[in-house]
């Protein structure tokens, strides 16, 4: 009788042992390893600016294992891409870029990181202005820890194009007048919010000044017939100072 308890507590303490079991992850796919933008990425460059790009690999799946990878230039990546898709993109010389680190590793909770690529911007323009386009041929290569990976997420073509860094008004010209929100402080006062934005994501604030200029609606008048007047100065004020945040495109 005894014997036969203990083999019933045997059983049900491996019952509940089974039962406790994190089995959450079934469904669910073994770590896999690739580039976020495989096959061709298109990037632009802007003058004056010293951000590298950033070329991501993404880690999927269960989130159990580490590993390293690397990258490299590999033409080979670029004749087949010609070869598949009948274009004719040119090898970027190595002096228009440089590879910051070669290698990543990524731990088993990493979901993903970037290599970081530097652009010798002045290079590029010349190469550029003569009308034909240039890529930069990736190949990524795990070297340490096997993981799952897919060959066509493992290349790809990066090609620049360069660009002039602005900042605008978000409607240039002739902005007609639909906005304007009452005060808290005068109920004869109006504000007009003016928009002012950049084409390019700022690693640091970008402070600026506008100011009035009478001039602007005389040659607005001459160039379109009109007879627009300025307002007297005694109409309005200006906060004509302003700031644009690290990472942001516009205020």
């Amino acid at each position: 009788m005894k014997k036969h308890k203990t083999i019933q507590f045997i059983v049900a303490a491996l019952f509940i042992a089974s039962a406790c079991t994190d089995d959450r992850d079934n469904l669910m796919v073994n770590d896999q390893i690739g580039l976020l933008h495989s096959t061709y990425t298109e990037t632009e460059i802007f003058r004056g600016m010293d951000t590298p790009y950033q070329l991501f690999v993404i880690k999927s799946g269960k989130g159990k294992q580490e590993t390293e990878v690397s990258i490299s230039v590999d033409e080979t990546v670029l004749q087949s891409y010609n070869t598949d898709n009948g274009t004719s993109i040119q090898l970027l010389p190595s002096d228009c870029y440089t590879i910051l680190q070669p290698a990543l590793r990524l731990n088993d909770s990493d979901y993903r990181k970037a290599f970081d690529i530097k652009w010798n911007a002045d290079r590029l323009s010349d190469l550029l202005s003569t009308g034909k386009e240039y890529g930069l041929p990736i190949q990524m290569s795990v070297v340490q820890n096997f993981i799952s990976t897919d060959d066509e997420r493992l290349k790809t073509i990066i090609v620049p194009t360069i660009k002039e860094p602005y900042l605008q008004m978000d409607v240039p010209g002739m902005s007609p007048v639909t906005d304007f929100m009452p005060t808290f402080g005068d109920l004869n006062e109006r504000e007009l919010f003016v928009k002012i934005r950049t084409n390019y994501s700022n690693d640091e604030d970008i402070s600026f000044q506008i100011e009035v200029d009478p001039q602007l609606v005389i040659d607005y008048n001459t160039a379109h017939g009109t007879a627009y007047k300025m307002l007297p100065e005694s109409s309005f004020t200006v906060d004509n100072k302003g700031v644009i945040l690290t990472g942001m495109k516009e205020t």
